[in-house]
């Protein structure tokens, strides 16, 4: 027979063991309100860490390939995802590891993220950082299969279709 545990008691212990208890299923979910608290974001920083060094063991590599709303959910996470972050799991790893990665590094960027701005941004780092390519480079092998072979090819869709409308 297990001990009752009550939900004062829940909010007492520190988010990564709450977190252990969850995905062992000592209990159902987080206590109601547990992602609204004060600590809630520094509580999703502690138990993403743990969930992406400790149970997933993922490099950046793999964060880049796999990240996403669903690998959340399917681990317990999704009320985390929904009331602190908007469903975008990218804020999540954006709070977690500020300025590591870039929104377009993922298979999927925020809903309505691409503006001409934003683009620009994207080519830029493409040619500047992914690629190291210099200017002859650059005029030498740009083509669209650039862009799709790089995970922005959707960006360069979005962006030249509305400067087309405009």
């Amino acid at each position: 027979m297990t001990a009752r545990i009550y939900k004062d008691e829940l909010y007492k212990l520190p988010a990564i063991e709450l977190y252990k208890m969850v995905i062992k299923k000592d209990i159902k979910r987080f206590p109601n309100g547990f992602w609204q608290r004060p600590e809630g974001e520094q509580n999703a920083v502690e138990i993403t860490k743990f969930f992406i060094t400790d149970i997933l063991a993922w490099k950046d590599a793999d964060i880049k390939e796999k990240w996403c709303g669903n690998i959340l959910k399917k681990n317990s996470l999704g009320g985390m995802l929904s009331v602190l972050f908007l469903q975008s799991p990218y804020n999540i790893i954006n709070l977690v590891y500020p300025n590591r990665f870039k929104p377009w590094e993922f298979k999927r960027v925020p809903m309505n993220y691409w503006t001409v701005e934003i683009g620009n941004e994207a080519i830029k780092w493409l040619f500047e950082v992914k690629l190291k390519w210099s200017d002859s480079d650059i005029k030498k092998n740009f083509s669209g299969k650039v862009f799709i072979e790089n995970g922005i090819g959707g960006m360069f869709h979005i962006v030249f279709k509305s400067i087309a409308c405009h």
